[in-house]
């Protein structure tokens, strides 16, 4: 049936454009390209370096041991020329990288099968331009998805023609995909840039992972069934044609689209040709027709523009995700002014960490994380124009390494296309509900004294958030445990009910009974489940300990920074607080500084000789740069030799920048304040415990750092429950 599929579909294409190749006039056709590292001693030398006509948006980024950093990028001739004559240093990695593309042994057909048996999709599989699909061949994908699946997704439509009359070709997948339903809508698309095939790959891989697993798994039918789900996999079809025809075999490096500018030069940047702050600066997009980033004669002179910009005004898309690659990243605006956010930033850096949570890109605006600006991209019109449409949150994965390029190998495609389903899947849920949990409050019902004894009743109810952009409806609650020593008289759900858009609430109260025989100490596991229409999240609550404690330190930063070493400037601060008014944090005035070492450091040891058991617990937040800076909890028994703690929301350390390779700690953005816990019972019997909360950054990124509050160490004795 599937091979049916395609000789039929392969029949009825419709195969527009001149079918001229002007190799003539192409500059791209002959002209050779290299992989180059370019040496930066600041983030200003990337501005420098754009003004004498290099844009480097899409490189990979590493900090050099010296001081500076490095990006990786691939550039023209013409480029390298250019790069020459500003004195830049670099080195040239790979000579010619077309040749390096085609170079490469191609996958035994015995390896494409098992990656497509891996991936568990029947329908996916390789292409035939260097493992890539080419335009003819997205299409035929495109109508054997209607045939397989007439119920999900609609016939291609075509949203406007190119300059050479190729159709761009968009479908939607949803449960009644031929009806317009007011359902929350996400923009999908690829390929503005003619050479980066990884971005059409990523989508044609989540279109099938979504249509194969619909009715199968529960998240993908809900989502599919509650969303709109649009796609335009090649924006540029032209350009991306022009690839296939000097380089059939994959590694054509043409990037943009095939207007005749009428002085021997072709091809305009989709990317730059959108209206908001178009041809802001000649920094962010160029005036000069033969440049790769040549804005156009005027915003949207591009018929492909003009097909998007269509697109966007006839829909209410709530989310974009324009995908491009490579750098492992993913960018939101604003793009075309340097250290610029928009009002939304806070939502934009939520949904990026979790969106990058598992494939640790690096996320933020162009000039956070690689330190050039754009203008006329799609990320900022789709965003920042609010007149003619509605608000749409754009944001720019960039698929891939440096060492994948432009043209991954074809044992790469299947592993970059895996990694962003968790971002394509989030994108989808929050354009409408989606609840999580943010913590818990409790209360014992036995001796009254906020700590959990054994043989108490206790009473719990949950805080949680919408942190979609709609409704969500039919929302239930339950707590279960399989724990011998809790008892639930049964697994009791609350609901449903319906929560606004970013809206918080607490769930009505959960009662269940500690076993009498619970030790001191004991630490019992809670299922909490939030269910949006049948679809399941759950979350394990073990932060529960059994007993009543001696607090051995708790501070809620309300009498400033008394009993610490501030350090290089920590201090309390009215800006954010978990409770009261003020909260700690290592740069009160703004951002951290460059270079910092700074530790707030608890003046008095903590004495845990006759401890059990001892636990830290703080609320925190933080604005971290990812990969390259770090916060930790450190800990001492002499306050010389200090060793970092792990906890719930700690990751290894990358070995890049000033993290210490496999150190727990902090990076990225949290901005929602989360109750973190540390077991400090590997330093039980200790007379002397010091604490010190530190943070250090390289030379490069500033952030706005890390808040702490509600800090308490809490001791458990082999003493009677309930009689300290």
């Amino acid at each position: 049936m599937r091979n049916i599929c395609r000789i039929i579909c392969l029949g009825v294409l419709l195969f527009g454009g001149t079918g001229g190749v002007q190799l003539a006039l192409a500059q791209e056709a002959t002209e050779r390209f290299q992989e180059v590292q370019i040496y930066f001693a600041d983030r200003q030398e990337v501005a420098r370096l754009a003004e004498a006509g290099v844009i480097l948006d899409h490189a990979g980024y590493a900090r050099a041991p010296s001081g500076g950093f490095y990006l990786t990028t691939i550039l023209s001739e013409a480029e390298v020329r250019r790069l020459a004559a500003a004195n830049f240093s670099y080195r040239v990695l790979i000579d010619d990288v077309v040749q390096y593309y085609q170079s490469r042994p191609p996958l035994t057909p015995e390896e494409r099968r098992r990656f497509r048996r891996e991936s568990g999709l029947a329908g996916f599989e390789f292409g035939s331009m260097g493992g890539f699909y080419t335009y003819a061949e997205v299409i035929t994908e495109l109508d054997s998805m209607r045939l397989l699946y007439p119920h999900l997704i609609t016939a291609r439509q075509s949203i406007g023609f190119s300059h050479e009359g190729r159709p761009i070709w968009m479908v939607k997948i949803s449960d009644n995909p031929d009806l317009s339903e007011p359902e929350p809508q996400v923009l999908y698309d690829a390929l503005h840039h003619a050479r980066e095939p990884m971005s059409m790959m990523t989508l044609m891989y989540f279109m099938y992972y979504l249509l194969e697993n619909y009715g199968v798994d529960p998240e993908v039918t809900y989502l599919v069934d509650h969303r709109e789900l649009y796609f335009v996999p090649v924006v540029n079809p032209d350009g991306y044609v022009y690839n296939e025809q000097i380089q059939p075999a994959g590694g054509g490096m043409w990037r943009k689209n095939r207007r005749n500018n009428g002085d021997g030069t072709w091809g305009v940047d989709p990317n730059r040709n959108y209206g908001y702050m178009w041809g802001y600066d000649n920094i962010g997009s160029s005036p000069d027709p033969g440049d790769d980033t040549y804005r156009g004669p005027f915003a949207f002179s591009e018929p492909e523009n003009q097909a998007m910009r269509n697109l966007c005004l006839t829909h209410n898309f709530q989310l974009a995700l324009n995908y491009h690659s490579f750098g492992n990243l993913l960018i939101y605006p604003w793009g075309y002014r340097p250290n610029f956010l928009t009002p939304d930033s806070m939502t934009y850096m939520a949904y990026a960490a979790e969106m990058t949570r598992r494939n640790g890109y690096i996320f933020g605006t162009g000039d956070q994380t690689v330190g050039y600006v754009t203008n006329g991209d799609s990320d900022d019109w789709m965003y920042g124009e609010q007149t003619t449409k509605n608000k749409i949150l754009a944001m720019t994965p960039e698929v891939g390494s440096a060492g994948d390029g432009f043209w991954p190998a074809q044992n790469r495609i299947y592993p970059l296309a895996q990694e962003n389903l968790y971002p394509n899947l989030f994108a989808a849920w929050v354009a409408g509900g989606l609840v999580t949990l943010l913590d818990y409050a409790y209360r014992d019902v036995g001796n009254g004294n906020g700590f959990i004894d054994p043989g108490e009743t206790v009473r719990m109810a949950f805080r949680v958030k919408n942190i979609g952009q709609g409704e969500a409806a039919n929302v239930t609650f339950s707590l279960a445990s399989e724990d011998p020593l809790i008892h639930l008289d049964s697994m009791v759900t609350h609901g449903p009910v319906t929560l606004p858009a970013q809206a918080e609430a607490y769930t009505d109260t959960f009662t269940f009974t500690v076993d009498p025989n619970a030790q001191t100490a004991y630490m019992p596991e809670l299922h909490f489940t939030i269910s949006i229409d049948g679809v399941r999240r759950s979350q394990i609550v073990s932060d529960l300990i059994v007993g009543t404690p001696f607090i051995a330190l708790f501070d809620d930063a309300e009498n400033g920074p008394l009993g610490w070493d501030t350090g290089q400037g920590w201090n309390a601060t009215t800006q954010t607080a978990h409770s009261g008014a003020l909260s700690f944090t290592d740069s009160p005035q703004g951002n951290y500084s460059r270079n910092a070492n700074n530790a707030l450091t608890l003046l008095s040891p903590l004495d845990l000789s006759n401890a059990r058991a001892a636990f830290l617990e703080f609320w925190t937040r933080w604005n971290i740069e990812t990969t390259y800076d770090f916060a930790q909890v450190e800990i001492s028994t002499d306050g010389m030799n200090w060793t970092a703690l792990a906890g719930r929301y700690t990751v290894p350390g990358s070995g890049n920048g000033v993290q210490p390779p496999g150190e727990p700690g902090y990076e990225g953005f949290q901005g929602i304040w989360v109750k973190e816990f540390m077991d400090l019972s590997s330093y039980i019997g200790a007379p002397q415990v010091y604490l010190r909360f530190t943070l250090r950054s390289d030379a490069f990124e500033e952030r706005d750092g890390w808040y702490l509050d509600d800090i308490r160490v809490s001791l458990y004795r082999d003493v009677i429950v309930g009689s300290e």
